[in-house]
């Protein structure tokens, strides 16, 4: 028997007019503009994803610049209370020079008279009298410091009190002055 061929037609599509049906033009939708925002949704996924690296790396730069100057400032932080510490002494001793026109006149003095090797240990103005504790080098000096200060308008009494050889340095002489202010 000879064998016969049938052929089989099979349509896949709809039989209706496919643009006027709400399937048809779902499909013409999603084959022409629904591409286009699948393409730009993927676009900005893999412009995100690139982007992390950038942002990975503008990070992990920000955090060492961070590190580096607080090193900085942890290293310059004993510097500044220093000189913050020596700010408020120095404004403190100011306040006190122009609160007291006598202690200006007496620090002027004493520094216009004091010979060049004599180094104040403590110097105390109170309101009626000067506490001077100083060293030096020679017999000499103490006489000056003490002859300037006699022959001075500011005092009216002057003494000479514990004066001693220093033995830890040979030929320094520690001494207390107390003057009564004029």
């Amino acid at each position: 028997m000879p064998a016969q061929s049938t052929k089989i037609n099979i349509n896949l599509l709809p039989t209706e007019d496919l643009e006027k049906s709400t399937t048809g033009r779902f499909l013409k939708w999603a084959l022409s503009i629904g591409r286009y925002i699948v393409i730009f949704t993927e676009f900005v996924v893999l412009m995100a994803f690139l982007s992390r690296f950038w942002l990975d790396r503008t990070l992990s730069d920000l955090h060492e610049s961070i590190g580096q100057k607080q090193a900085i400032i942890k290293s310059a932080q004993v510097l500044e209370l220093q000189a913050r510490s020596i700010q408020n002494r120095l404004l403190e001793a100011g306040k006190i020079v122009s609160s007291n026109s006598q202690a200006e006149k007496i620090l002027d003095f004493l520094g216009k008279s004091t010979p060049v090797d004599m180094v104040y240990d403590n110097l105390t103005i109170s309101n009626n009298q000067v506490l001077i504790t100083a060293s030096a080098l020679s017999e000499l000096s103490l006489a000056v410091i003490t002859y300037n200060m006699k022959n001075s308008k500011l005092f009216t009494k002057i003494n000479l009190d514990n004066v001693e050889k220093n033995k830890k340095q040979q030929g320094e002489i520690t001494f207390t002055i107390i003057g009564k202010l004029n």
